[in-house]
């Protein structure tokens, strides 16, 4: 509950703080359309794939195999991601717009 708050209050924060910043033409339309659309993707896309595969292979693991199991899939799905999210990076990086 109170991260939830917090989130929202940050939020709203965050509005008013762009707000000052980018007034009230056509660049905040602008980038609430650039921030809307990647973040309404990455939340259907990552949320999605999250409570469909995830969650139900850490549940499948813990009850099925116990805690050691559960503990090894863990771990290998954050080294998986958090390998994954570098090796973009540095992608990027390199080969991005400069």
């Amino acid at each position: 509950m109170i991260p939830s708050v917090l989130s929202k209050i940050l939020g709203q924060v965050y509005f008013v703080l762009v707000s000052t910043q980018l007034g009230n033409g056509t660049e905040i339309g602008d980038f609430n359309t650039a921030n809307a659309i990647p973040e309404t993707l990455t939340n259907i896309l990552l949320l999605g794939v999250v409570s469909a595969v995830v969650i139900p292979l850490f549940v499948e693991a813990l009850e099925k195999d116990g805690k050691q199991r559960f503990l090894e899939v863990y771990s290998t799905m954050i080294s998986v991601v958090m390998t994954t999210f570098m090796v973009v990076t540095v992608l990027l990086f390199f080969f991005g717009p400069q």
